[in-house]
Order: structure tokens, then sequence, then C-alpha cells
């Protein structure tokens, strides 16, 4: 017989579910204090359960297609392997074995497809709350509309077919195969506005740069970006705001600051542990992995979380 419909869901009854499904009954949660119940909502799910409920009510309500909640997975079914995928991003298991015995399920629910489905439908959630906004392309607006910064994810080396390393997957940072994206933050609101990737972890800052951020900022707009973005071409100069010797001490502060908020935002996205751990999956999947933790990270910033001003 079929599950009755959750329908929307508050947060408390949010959090009332992930514990639950988590193997903490009604009775044990009632003798909890309400930090110790958040304390283990976000330790095994990576988000408040604000940020969860919103996120479950933008999963029933859109008309992205990627991301709809069919009515027959909006059940108390349904939002188990919702909290399965979201434990799966946030704690990496090293098996599904593990996880089928924190949530009392069988394996095959834990792993595979019933987990890459949810992750798909978080992920696609992308189209509604990362956007760039009209006012970063506002000729009378301001000039420094962005930063950008790159994030690189390690993942298991893949074996070149003549040679015994492959230095194109290496990444600098972890010396190690990795996985390299972009992400762009507006200037003025601290929210994502822009990602990029996945390319090889070898790729230079300046290479995915052309082929990505320049493109998409107008012409007399820029982004600030580290050293690693430094470069003689006067075309990619009009477009990057690096560190400069020539800025005066309040610009040069102002840019260490947005530096700094920047790295910020990849330490919260390095919390999801299927992004700071070596990552064991089909490597064509981890940019679903990837967008869906941006997701929650835009979702978190939205709801009570916001990065700090500059």
């Amino acid at each position: 017989m079929r599950s009755p419909a959750l329908g929307i869901q508050s947060p408390d009854n949010i959090l009332l579910h992930g514990l639950l499904v988590f193997g903490f009954a009604q009775d044990v949660q009632q003798r909890m204090s309400q930090s110790m119940k958040e304390g283990l909502f976000r330790t095994h799910y990576g988000s408040s359960e604000d940020v969860i409920a919103e996120i479950w009510y933008d999963l029933t309500v859109t008309e992205i297609p990627d991301s709809q909640v069919a009515a027959d997975k909006n059940t108390e079914a349904g939002i188990k392997k919702f909290f399965i995928s979201l434990h799966f991003l946030r704690v990496y298991p090293s098996s599904s074995r593990i996880a089928s015995t924190h949530f009392k399920q069988c394996e095959r629910l834990c792993c595979g497809a019933n987990v890459w489905k949810w992750v798909e439908k978080i992920q696609g959630l992308k189209a509604k709350v990362i956007v760039w906004t009209d006012d970063l392309d506002d000729p009378n607006g301001q000039i420094m509309v962005v930063s950008v910064d790159g994030v690189d994810m390690k993942t298991w080396e893949q074996k070149h077919p003549t040679l015994p390393v492959d230095k194109k997957n290496y990444s600098q940072e972890y010396n190690h195969g990795a996985v390299k994206y972009k992400i762009a933050i507006n200037m003025w609101t601290g929210k994502i506005v822009w990602i990029h990737g996945p390319y090889r972890g070898g790729a230079h800052d300046i290479t995915i740069f052309k082929h990505g951020l320049k493109d998409k900022l107008a012409d007399g707009k820029m982004a600030i970006a580290d050293r690693g973005y430094a470069t003689s071409d006067p075309v990619l100069m009009r477009k990057l705001a690096t560190p400069n010797p020539a800025d005066s001490d309040e610009l040069r502060r102002f840019k260490s600051r947005v530096r700094a908020r920047h790295e910020t935002l990849n330490e919260h996205l390095k919390n999801f542990k299927i992004l700071s751990d070596t990552y064991r999956h089909n490597v064509n999947k981890h940019k679903a992995a990837f967008k869906a933790a941006c997701v929650m990270v835009q979702y978190q910033l939205n709801y009570g979380a916001p990065l700090f001003d500059v």
C-alpha cells in the first residue's frame, strides 16, 4: 500500500524526521535538549533543519523538471531516501553497508541510483538559487562585481594508458589526482552566482578563466582574484583585479577581505565529505555532487548563515 503524502514540512517536522530515520526514536528525542538535537542533525546532514525544510519545500513545489518530487515520492519512504542522500553528501560513508546499518535499511537503498537520483534533484535547484543577476551587468553599477576562485577536489587517480602518472590530472594543492571547479561570488551580496567545471586537476587558473568567466563578465566589469590569475594578456587584465603593488592601502585591504571571504565559502563546501575526502565513485557523477553541495551552501547563505560583509 502506498504511503500517505507528506506535503510541505516545517523545520520542526524535518528535525523530527531526520533524527527518526537515523535511529533516534521519538521518546529518545523527547529526552534530548533542543541544542543536542540540532547538533546531531547538522552532523549527519550538513545543514540546519530550517535549510533542509526550505530545500524539501522547493523540491515539492518546483517546476524545474530535474528537481520535481513526484507525488509517489513525497511520502515517508521518499523523505527517508532524501535524508539518506543528504547523509551521503555530508558523511560520504566508506561503504553503503555502514549507511544501511545507521538507517536500518537494506543496502540497496543506500547506494547507486537510489542515492544519486536525489543528489541530482538537489543539484537541479541550481537553476533557482545560483543565478547571475542583472545588477552584475549594469553599465552604471560597480566595476568590481564578483570574486572568483577555484577549488580542487581529490579523486581516485585515473590510470594513464602509457605513463605511470598523468600530471594533467594532478592537483598542485594536493599532489594527488583531482578535479577542479571555479566559483564566482557576488561582491556585494556574498551569494554564489556562477560555478564552472569540472576541469582536470592540473588545469591552470588563467586557462580556465579564458574558457569560462571571461566571457560571462560584461565589458567594463572585473573579478577580484588571487595571484594565480596574474597575466600579461591585456584583454584578461581588463577583466581581472589581482593583487597589484600600485593598489592603495584601502584597495589592497578590500581585495584581501574579498579573497578571505571566498576562502570561507570554500571551507563551507568542504564540510561535505564527498568533496573533502578522496572521491571514490564514477568521476562523471562528481559534477552532480559538487553542484548539490553548492546548492545546499547557497541555501545556508540565504537562510541564516551568510558570509561576512566586505
